[in-house]
Order: structure tokens, then C-alpha cells, then sequence
């Protein structure tokens, strides 16, 4: 999916942190670079919330086992528990 690739590729501009490239009409970007005239473009939409960083409260029902598992993982890597979380989630 070219939406996918692409919020993929923002995404981890961003988290390393590269500017994301602000939305244009498909004139622009074909105008500043007349070399890939010849070349194949394509639009695609992005869902921007994609890229909300506001912090939400969870509430998520976990097994004990697997809450005191995470727990210690967090406080063997120096994070707070919410922090490990976060930070897991673009680990794979």
C-alpha cells in the first residue's frame, strides 16, 4: 500500500528527527525537479492524526505476570514504565 510506505518513511523521518515533508499540489515538486519529468508520480492521502504526538491516558487489562514482566524490563532499561511501553511500540 503506497499510503502505508509512506507514513512509514514520515514516520521514521521524524522520529529521527528530519523535517516530514509539508503537503504540495503535485505542480511543486514536479517543477522543482525537472529531472524526474520523465518519471512516474502519484498522490496518495496521510492520515495526519498518524502524527499526533498529544499524550493520551490508556487504560489496558494486562495479566499480572505480564505487567510485573514489563515492569522490570522498563526499570532494567532506566524508563518508566509508560515511556518502555511508547518506546516498544516502534521496536520489531
Amino acid at each position: 500500500m503506497p499510503e502505508q510506505s509512506d507514513l512509514i518513511e514520515s514516520e521514521v523521518a521524524r522520529d529521527s528527527g528530519q523535517d516530514t515533508p509539508r503537503s504540495s499540489d503535485i505542480a511543486t515538486p514536479r517543477a522543482q525537479y525537472p529531472e524526474w519529468s520523465r518519471w512516474f508520480w502519484a498522490v496518495v492521502a496521510i492520515n495526519l492524526a498518524a502524527f499526533d504526538d498529544t499524550a493520551d491516558r490508556v487504560n489496558v487489562s494486562l495479566p499480572r505476570r505480564v505487567l510485573h514482566r514489563l515492569e522490570a524490563l522498563a526499570r532494567d532499561a532506566k524508563q518508566t514504565p509508560s515511556g518502555f511501553k511508547a518506546r516498544m511500540a516502534f521496536v520489531r
